[in-house]
């Protein structure tokens, strides 16, 4: 799996086409039948291993999910868990205070805790949704952040710890990590208290990271629209800074904050709102109509996905001129938990205490960025060989700066040709102006496996899509010694 330095000269290549040929085969796509897979995959190795619940786990190394039994961490509900950029587990945690069986903590990639990972009385309570996260820090390859949240139930405590944060080093312990600093409180404006989410996303420089939280309206009801950033940077955590935007009512319990993976959007209770990675300003709240929830955004940002607690599965277009009248009801059934999506693009759902027990499933959107019934979703898709989801899933960094839309980014090498319609169901057009040209167009999915070759014969030519499965794909035309790639969505 190629590290940062290779993927930017295969991108610099990619980009090169003409440069690329004369190295490797002239006349032919096979550079990126090699590299399409490897680039796409690198993207998100952080998330390839979720260890969640009570004894759960998934890999998605293989490009799937696989359900692993080799967790003996349990949580109620917020956790994560953190690979290398090789997709290879460095460590978890359920980062809080309050378990079932008393033990809170960092495991190793072994599945031990770490020699200085106890975390017990020190970080807070279990029940925030997004009760930690880890964030890499800046500057350094082998040492990690790990945040942590306290929740609603200590809010009328002394005990309320706020946020704290762990520094975590994989050099010691012969490479398995060990813990150097431990719930080490930050400063928070004002010392209000928090609402139940944590967020990060890359800062513009592609070094920094921003880390986003909210006040809660619970206790403090004069000043309950205020967003609180940390600055993450080589220098370490900045002093927090302030912006007050908003619905001033934002308890903020039973929730989820999220940052689409361009890192532009944010969606926090009732509204989505645009983000600003340079300077961490929000602006342009827009609302959705839904309240307390579980948000995910879909890979290109458009569709936001909100699981409201006893009432349902709902999407939501980003892009429609009123976001709330655009929402579309998936699913009625009352007991959805977390959203997360995952390294293929689909987003998972965990699934709650239903009908006296708890649920050793995950529901599945396969399609998110296809708007309404081709989403994909199916109820029950994933069933665990260990464990149980109980409410949580493992809370990530979804930025994904190598991919600012579903997949490459769209070059335009050649104004006069275009895919058309995009989104498509059945057929598409290729349209390009050299008659006597025979551009290949080949369409891969989002993991870089092939999905359709064919040669076409003259322009404005229909090709037959009907057996794709609805999806955000690539597809490239290789046309007059170049190659042309953009994203396509099939409906």
């Amino acid at each position: 799996m190629p590290d940062d330095r290779s993927l930017s000269i295969i991108f610099a290549l990619l980009n090169d086409y003409n440069s690329l040929m004369k190295l490797i085969f002239p006349t032919s796509l096979f550079v990126y039948f090699l590299f399409i897979p490897l680039f796409l995959q690198a993207q998100e190795g952080h998330k390839n291993h979720w260890y969640f619940g009570k004894g759960a786990g998934l890999d998605f190394s293989s490009g799937s999910p696989v359900s692993v039994a080799n967790s003996t961490m349990i949580v109620e509900e917020g956790c994560v868990t953190h690979s290398d950029e090789n997709g290879d587990l460095l460590f978890y945690s359920n980062g809080n205070n309050t378990t079932s069986n008393g033990i809170v903590a960092v495991w190793n990639r072994n599945h031990n805790i770490m020699p200085n990972g106890s975390l017990f009385g020190l970080t807070g309570n279990s029940t925030p949704m997004q009760s930690s996260l880890v964030v890499p820090m800046p500057g350094s390859t082998t040492k990690y952040y790990l945040f942590t949240l306290d929740g609603y139930e200590n809010y009328n405590s002394p005990n309320y710890k706020g946020l704290t944060y762990s520094i975590i080093d994989m050099t010691l312990d012969g490479g398995l990590g060990d813990v150097t600093e431990k719930a080490t409180p930050l400063i928070i404006p004002s010392a209000p208290i928090l609402c139940e989410q944590i967020m990060a996303t890359k800062h513009a420089n592609g070094i920094d990271y921003w880390v986003i939280l909210h006040e809660s309206g619970y206790i403090n009801q004069d000043n309950t629209n205020q967003f609180i950033r940390y600055r993450i940077s080589p220098s370490g955590i900045s002093n927090p800074e302030s912006q007050y935007i908003g619905i001033e009512n934002s308890a903020g319990m039973q929730s989820t904050m999220q940052i689409s993976a361009q890192g532009d959007k944010l969606a926090f209770n009732w509204e989505i709102f645009d983000f600003d990675n340079e300077t961490g300003m929000l602006s342009n709240p827009r609302a959705t109509g839904s309240s307390w929830g579980y948000r995910e955004f879909s890979k290109s940002g458009r569709f936001l996905y909100v699981a409201m607690w006893s009432e349902g599965l709902f999407q939501y277009d980003t892009e429609a001129p009123n976001i709330a009248a655009s929402v579309y009801q998936i699913s009625s059934h009352p007991r959805f938990s977390q959203l997360q999506i995952a390294p293929d693009g689909k987003i998972y759902i965990s699934m709650d205490f239903y009908n006296g027990v708890f649920q050793p499933y995950l529901s599945v959107i396969n399609n998110p960025d296809v708007q309404g019934v081709g989403c994909g979703f199916v109820h029950n898709q994933l069933e665990l060989a260990s464990g149980v989801c109980v409410l949580g899933l493992p809370n990530f960094i979804d930025y994904d700066p190598k991919m600012p839309q579903n997949g490459l980014s769209d070059n335009k090498i050649d104004q006069q040709l275009f895919i058309s319609p995009n989104p498509a169901s059945t057929t598409i057009t290729v349209k390009y102006n050299d008659i006597n040209s025979y551009p290949l167009i080949t369409i891969f999915d989002l993991q870089g496996k092939l999905i359709l070759s064919h040669t076409c014969n003259m322009t404005g030519e229909q090709i037959d899509i009907s057996s794709v499965q609805p999806g955000s794909y690539i597809a490239m035309v290789e046309i007059d010694h170049s190659v042309q790639w953009m994203n396509l969505v099939i409906q």
